[in-house]
Protein backbone atom coordinates (compact mmCIF):
# COMPACT_ATOMS: atom_id res chain seq x y z
CA UNK A 1 0.00 0.00 0.00
CA UNK A 2 1.50 3.64 -1.12
CA UNK A 3 2.25 5.97 2.09
CA UNK A 4 1.52 9.05 2.35
CA UNK A 5 4.56 10.50 2.79
CA UNK A 6 5.68 8.41 -0.68
CA UNK A 7 3.40 11.45 -2.30
CA UNK A 8 5.35 14.42 -4.05
CA UNK A 9 3.34 17.00 -5.38
CA UNK A 10 5.91 18.83 -7.74
CA UNK A 11 6.73 18.50 -11.60
CA UNK A 12 8.80 20.35 -13.11
CA UNK A 13 6.90 21.37 -16.69
CA UNK A 14 9.80 23.83 -17.21
CA UNK A 15 13.20 23.40 -16.35
CA UNK A 16 14.57 27.31 -17.39
CA UNK A 17 17.76 28.63 -16.51
CA UNK A 18 17.01 27.93 -12.86
CA UNK A 19 18.84 31.13 -12.17
CA UNK A 20 15.67 33.11 -11.61
CA UNK A 21 12.86 32.31 -9.31
CA UNK A 22 10.42 29.85 -10.78
CA UNK A 23 6.37 29.96 -11.49
CA UNK A 24 4.34 28.07 -9.20
CA UNK A 25 1.23 26.70 -10.80
CA UNK A 26 -1.44 24.61 -9.69
CA UNK A 27 -3.96 23.05 -12.59
CA UNK A 28 -7.32 22.77 -12.30
CA UNK A 29 -9.82 20.35 -10.65
CA UNK A 30 -8.89 16.77 -11.39
CA UNK A 31 -6.11 18.19 -13.86
CA UNK A 32 -2.48 17.00 -14.11
CA UNK A 33 0.62 19.68 -14.70
CA UNK A 34 0.10 18.63 -18.53
CA UNK A 35 -2.89 20.35 -18.83
CA UNK A 36 -0.49 23.82 -17.84
CA UNK A 37 2.07 22.53 -20.54
CA UNK A 38 1.22 25.18 -23.06
CA UNK A 39 1.06 28.45 -20.30
CA UNK A 40 4.42 27.22 -19.44
CA UNK A 41 6.11 27.40 -22.68
CA UNK A 42 4.13 30.99 -23.25
CA UNK A 43 6.69 31.98 -20.25
CA UNK A 44 10.03 33.16 -21.11
CA UNK A 45 12.25 30.41 -22.02
CA UNK A 46 14.59 31.14 -19.02
CA UNK A 47 11.83 30.55 -16.57
CA UNK A 48 11.66 27.89 -14.76
CA UNK A 49 7.98 26.37 -13.98
CA UNK A 50 6.53 24.01 -11.83
CA UNK A 51 3.04 22.27 -11.51
CA UNK A 52 1.94 20.87 -8.09
CA UNK A 53 -0.30 17.73 -8.75
CA UNK A 54 -2.87 16.85 -6.59
CA UNK A 55 -2.74 13.56 -4.12
CA UNK A 56 -4.68 10.82 -5.34
CA UNK A 57 -4.32 11.47 -9.17
CA UNK A 58 -0.97 9.65 -10.53
CA UNK A 59 -1.73 6.82 -7.33
CA UNK A 60 -5.23 6.09 -7.07
CA UNK A 61 -4.58 4.78 -3.71
CA UNK A 62 -3.95 7.54 -1.86
CA UNK A 63 -6.62 10.07 -0.47
CA UNK A 64 -7.36 12.92 -2.38
CA UNK A 65 -6.81 16.47 0.24
CA UNK A 66 -10.82 17.45 0.88
CA UNK A 67 -9.11 20.58 2.42
CA UNK A 68 -7.92 23.32 0.61
CA UNK A 69 -5.95 25.41 3.75
CA UNK A 70 -4.24 21.60 4.29
CA UNK A 71 -3.40 20.96 0.34
CA UNK A 72 -1.61 24.39 0.69
CA UNK A 73 -0.11 23.94 3.94
CA UNK A 74 1.39 20.79 1.63
CA UNK A 75 2.18 22.61 -0.86
CA UNK A 76 4.04 24.97 0.72
CA UNK A 77 6.27 22.44 1.73
CA UNK A 78 7.17 21.06 -1.55
CA UNK A 79 7.42 24.84 -2.90
CA UNK A 80 10.30 25.33 -0.34
CA UNK A 81 12.20 22.37 -1.44
CA UNK A 82 13.05 23.98 -4.31
CA UNK A 83 12.45 27.86 -3.46
CA UNK A 84 13.30 28.13 0.23
CA UNK A 85 12.35 31.83 0.85
CA UNK A 86 10.25 34.67 -1.60
CA UNK A 87 9.44 36.26 -3.48
CA UNK A 88 7.23 34.03 -4.75
CA UNK A 89 5.16 33.50 -7.80
CA UNK A 90 1.83 31.51 -8.07
CA UNK A 91 -0.48 30.57 -10.03
CA UNK A 92 -3.50 28.43 -10.46
CA UNK A 93 -6.37 27.87 -12.91
CA UNK A 94 -9.97 26.97 -11.78
CA UNK A 95 -9.86 25.23 -8.61
CA UNK A 96 -6.34 25.71 -8.68
CA UNK A 97 -6.70 29.57 -8.39
CA UNK A 98 -8.28 28.45 -5.04
CA UNK A 99 -5.24 26.57 -3.45
CA UNK A 100 -2.71 29.81 -5.25
CA UNK A 101 -4.74 31.88 -3.15
CA UNK A 102 -4.47 30.05 0.24
CA UNK A 103 -0.65 29.70 -0.78
CA UNK A 104 -0.12 33.32 -0.82
CA UNK A 105 -2.18 33.85 2.45
CA UNK A 106 -0.25 31.33 3.97
CA UNK A 107 3.24 32.05 2.79
CA UNK A 108 2.26 35.77 3.81
CA UNK A 109 1.54 34.90 7.41
CA UNK A 110 4.88 33.18 7.65
CA UNK A 111 7.10 36.41 6.61
CA UNK A 112 7.54 35.65 3.17
CA UNK A 113 6.65 37.78 0.21
CA UNK A 114 4.44 37.19 -3.08
CA UNK A 115 5.16 39.16 -6.30
CA UNK A 116 2.70 37.36 -8.37
CA UNK A 117 -0.40 36.02 -7.77
CA UNK A 118 -2.32 34.88 -11.12
CA UNK A 119 -5.72 33.53 -10.91
CA UNK A 120 -6.83 31.51 -14.18
CA UNK A 121 -10.62 31.68 -14.47
CA UNK A 122 -11.00 30.87 -10.57
CA UNK A 123 -14.46 31.21 -9.24
CA UNK A 124 -14.52 33.92 -6.39
CA UNK A 125 -14.97 31.80 -3.17
CA UNK A 126 -18.88 31.72 -1.90
CA UNK A 127 -19.46 30.64 1.81
CA UNK A 128 -23.36 30.10 0.33
CA UNK A 129 -22.40 28.11 -2.40
CA UNK A 130 -20.95 25.58 0.07
CA UNK A 131 -24.08 24.83 1.45
CA UNK A 132 -25.25 23.27 -1.65
CA UNK A 133 -22.13 20.97 -2.91
CA UNK A 134 -23.00 17.39 -3.14
CA UNK A 135 -21.55 15.47 -6.14
CA UNK A 136 -21.94 12.07 -5.90
CA UNK A 137 -20.14 9.78 -8.69
CA UNK A 138 -22.51 10.79 -11.70
CA UNK A 139 -22.80 13.96 -11.35
CA UNK A 140 -18.72 14.07 -11.15
CA UNK A 141 -18.74 12.54 -14.67
CA UNK A 142 -20.74 14.65 -16.15
CA UNK A 143 -19.04 17.51 -14.64
CA UNK A 144 -15.83 15.99 -16.54
CA UNK A 145 -17.58 15.14 -19.69
CA UNK A 146 -18.42 18.82 -19.93
CA UNK A 147 -14.73 19.75 -19.39
CA UNK A 148 -13.60 17.54 -21.69
CA UNK A 149 -15.93 18.35 -24.42
CA UNK A 150 -14.40 22.45 -24.08
CA UNK A 151 -11.42 21.06 -25.79
CA UNK A 152 -12.98 18.21 -28.39
CA UNK A 153 -14.30 19.30 -31.79
CA UNK A 154 -16.82 16.32 -31.59
CA UNK A 155 -18.59 16.09 -28.05
CA UNK A 156 -18.62 13.24 -26.20
CA UNK A 157 -22.07 12.02 -27.15
CA UNK A 158 -22.62 10.80 -23.33
CA UNK A 159 -25.24 11.63 -20.89
CA UNK A 160 -26.52 10.05 -17.15
CA UNK A 161 -28.53 7.41 -18.41
CA UNK A 162 -25.47 6.14 -20.17
CA UNK A 163 -24.05 5.68 -16.43
CA UNK A 164 -26.87 4.79 -14.48
CA UNK A 165 -27.56 1.35 -14.44
CA UNK A 166 -23.49 1.13 -14.07
CA UNK A 167 -20.94 -0.28 -11.44
CA UNK A 168 -18.59 2.38 -10.50
CA UNK A 169 -15.66 -0.06 -12.15
CA UNK A 170 -18.52 -0.30 -15.79
CA UNK A 171 -18.16 3.55 -15.24
CA UNK A 172 -15.31 3.95 -15.55
CA UNK A 173 -14.59 1.26 -17.97
CA UNK A 174 -17.53 3.10 -20.76
CA UNK A 175 -15.88 6.75 -20.31
CA UNK A 176 -12.66 5.09 -20.74
CA UNK A 177 -13.61 3.31 -24.10
CA UNK A 178 -15.30 6.78 -24.91
CA UNK A 179 -12.29 8.56 -24.28
CA UNK A 180 -9.81 6.34 -26.20
CA UNK A 181 -12.11 6.70 -29.51
CA UNK A 182 -12.22 10.92 -28.92
CA UNK A 183 -8.70 10.55 -29.11
CA UNK A 184 -8.02 12.18 -25.42
CA UNK A 185 -6.88 8.83 -24.27
CA UNK A 186 -4.74 6.16 -25.99
CA UNK A 187 -4.71 2.79 -25.85
CA UNK A 188 -1.30 2.77 -23.81
CA UNK A 189 -3.18 4.69 -21.17
CA UNK A 190 -3.91 3.00 -18.15
CA UNK A 191 -7.17 3.30 -16.98
CA UNK A 192 -6.04 4.28 -13.47
CA UNK A 193 -5.12 7.52 -14.46
CA UNK A 194 -8.95 7.66 -15.58
CA UNK A 195 -9.27 6.36 -11.51
CA UNK A 196 -6.98 9.43 -10.26
CA UNK A 197 -8.63 12.24 -12.20
CA UNK A 198 -12.11 10.81 -11.28
CA UNK A 199 -11.24 10.45 -7.54
CA UNK A 200 -9.81 13.89 -7.34
CA UNK A 201 -12.03 15.78 -9.44
CA UNK A 202 -14.88 14.59 -6.76
CA UNK A 203 -13.03 15.40 -3.89
CA UNK A 204 -12.43 19.20 -5.16
CA UNK A 205 -16.05 19.69 -6.49
CA UNK A 206 -17.14 18.99 -3.04
CA UNK A 207 -14.67 20.85 -1.49
CA UNK A 208 -15.83 24.53 0.06
CA UNK A 209 -13.35 27.40 0.63
CA UNK A 210 -13.25 30.27 2.78
CA UNK A 211 -10.11 32.39 2.69
CA UNK A 212 -9.52 33.26 6.93
CA UNK A 213 -7.96 36.48 6.11
CA UNK A 214 -7.87 39.42 3.18
CA UNK A 215 -5.22 39.60 0.60
CA UNK A 216 -3.31 42.71 0.73
CA UNK A 217 -1.82 42.95 -2.51
CA UNK A 218 -2.24 42.61 -6.18
CA UNK A 219 -3.84 39.72 -7.99
CA UNK A 220 -3.83 39.59 -11.71
CA UNK A 221 -7.70 37.24 -12.36
CA UNK A 222 -7.83 36.42 -16.03
CA UNK A 223 -11.34 35.36 -17.29
CA UNK A 224 -11.88 33.43 -20.11
CA UNK A 225 -14.11 35.72 -22.77
CA UNK A 226 -16.62 32.91 -24.07
CA UNK A 227 -18.19 32.34 -20.93
CA UNK A 228 -20.84 33.79 -19.17
CA UNK A 229 -19.77 37.36 -19.15
CA UNK A 230 -23.03 37.94 -16.52
CA UNK A 231 -21.20 35.03 -14.22
CA UNK A 232 -17.72 36.57 -14.90
CA UNK A 233 -18.65 39.79 -13.61
CA UNK A 234 -19.94 38.16 -10.41
CA UNK A 235 -17.09 36.65 -9.92
CA UNK A 236 -15.54 39.86 -10.02
CA UNK A 237 -17.01 42.06 -8.08
CA UNK A 238 -17.06 38.73 -5.17
CA UNK A 239 -13.38 38.61 -5.34
CA UNK A 240 -13.13 42.72 -4.75
CA UNK A 241 -14.23 41.48 -1.59
CA UNK A 242 -10.86 39.09 -0.71
CA UNK A 243 -8.20 41.45 -2.11
CA UNK A 244 -6.96 45.12 -1.76
CA UNK A 245 -6.13 45.34 -5.59
CA UNK A 246 -7.41 43.34 -8.64
CA UNK A 247 -6.26 43.51 -12.13
CA UNK A 248 -9.03 41.72 -14.60
CA UNK A 249 -8.49 40.53 -18.11
CA UNK A 250 -10.40 38.44 -20.59
CA UNK A 251 -8.54 35.90 -22.76
CA UNK A 252 -9.52 34.20 -26.21
CA UNK A 253 -11.15 30.87 -25.59
CA UNK A 254 -13.37 28.75 -22.93
CA UNK A 255 -12.15 27.68 -19.35
CA UNK A 256 -9.96 25.20 -21.18
CA UNK A 257 -9.14 26.25 -24.50
CA UNK A 258 -7.74 29.35 -23.03
CA UNK A 259 -5.01 27.21 -21.71
CA UNK A 260 -3.96 26.26 -25.44
CA UNK A 261 -1.54 28.00 -27.68
CA UNK A 262 -2.20 31.11 -29.43
CA UNK A 263 -5.46 32.05 -26.95
CA UNK A 264 -2.67 31.36 -23.61
CA UNK A 265 0.41 33.49 -25.36
CA UNK A 266 -1.92 36.42 -25.28
CA UNK A 267 -2.54 36.93 -21.45
CA UNK A 268 0.78 35.82 -20.73
CA UNK A 269 2.66 38.32 -23.26
CA UNK A 270 -0.02 41.09 -21.74
CA UNK A 271 0.92 40.15 -18.19
CA UNK A 272 4.64 40.18 -18.90
CA UNK A 273 4.10 43.75 -20.73
CA UNK A 274 2.56 44.85 -17.51
CA UNK A 275 5.11 43.78 -15.15
CA UNK A 276 8.23 45.39 -18.14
Amino acid sequence: MTKLYDYNPLVTIKSGSRTGSPFFCIPGAGASAFSLLELALSFPPSLPVYALQSRGLADPKLPPHSSVNVMARDYIQAIRQIQPTGPYHLLGHSFGGWVAFEIALQLLEQGEQITDLILIDTEAPDPQGCKSKSFGRIETLMELIKIYNMILNQPLPLTRKDFEEQSESEQLQYLYQELIRSGLFTTHSSISLLQGIVQVMQANLNTCYTPHTHYNGLVHLINAKEEDMQETQGHITRWKTHVTQLNTMLAPGNHMTMLSMPNVKTFIDALWSKQG
